[in-house]
């Protein structure tokens, strides 16, 4: 009699430590969520926008704003290449050009913005034919676009360049990743950061984690998918996102992010 008795008291113990427990991380939580949402009143940043561009820093940028003009094209006795203008469009341009001795191309030119990646499978739908060559020219911008066209990119099974005088920084390089064979010039550009989080503002810290590590294993995800070495992911997050990391020719190779390094 004892002995049950003993075991029941063990047992409604037990259950008071478990409910107890449970009562605590509750109220920590509660804790937490009020006071996420009481320094959001006294912080004006009541919006979250997760996955936009940072404004670029003065080194390793292209002359101008980090917006560029249409590009225009000029052939080389080897390859093609452009002169670059000051500006680029604030969102993705699609267009084809054709040139002399090289064929179509698709050029894809600008930041990259929310509906891109809808914009460019419009775009692709609206060809009879897809050239073999995608040109890519951009400062980057949303995350989750980039990584939608780089997908549709590889479906494409085309090859991605970055020629001479072009850049490709920041969401950019998800575009160029897309390739089945990824060429660029050692006068153009390659660079990488960490991925912008605003601040959560009102967005309990927890919750605002949660959502980067989500993010961040996306976009591992889609790097191992794309057969891009991660050691990529190690450079971009040992960058601040405020400047730009432009990869060196060894790092492009070693990463895989290029399959050729072109002159």
């Amino acid at each position: 009699m004892h002995s049950m008795v003993a075991r029941g008291i063990r047992v409604v113990s037990m259950r008071r430590a478990i409910l107890a427990t449970f009562a605590f991380q509750c109220l920590l939580a509660l804790l937490l969520i009020t006071a996420d949402v009481f320094e959001s009143f006294l912080d004006p940043r009541y919006d979250v926008e997760f996955e936009s561009p940072p404004s670029f820093p003065e080194v390793e940028r292209p002359p101008g704003d980090t917006t560029m003009q249409p590009l225009v094209f000029i052939g080389s006795d080897d390859q093609p290449t452009f002169n670059r203008q000051p500006t680029v469009p604030d969102r993705l341009e699609f267009t084809i050009e054709s040139l002399e001795g090289f064929g179509d191309m698709i050029i894809i030119n600008g930041g990259i913005e929310e509906g891109d990646a809808d914009r460019f499978n419009a775009f692709i739908s609206s060809l009879e034919s897809v050239p073999s060559d995608v040109v890519i020219n951009s400062p980057g911008g949303l995350v989750s676009d980039a990584l939608s066209i780089g997908r549709q990119i590889r479906e494409l099974d085309v090859r991605t360049l970055v020629l001479p005088g072009a850049y490709c920084y920041s969401a950019c390089p998800y575009l160029f990743a897309g390739g089945t064979k990824r060429e660029t010039s050692r006068r153009g550009k390659v660079g990488v950061h960490q991925t912008y989080f605003e601040e959560p503002g009102y967005m309990p810290v927890f919750i605002a984690v949660e959502s980067i590590q989500y993010g961040q294993a996306e976009e591992m995800k889609f790097l191992q998918d794309m057969g891009i070495g991660l050691e990529l992911m190690i450079i971009a997050m040992n960058t601040p996102p405020e400047e730009i990391d432009v990869l060196e020719e060894e790092e492009l190779v070693s990463t895989n992010l290029a399959t050729k390094i072109i002159a």
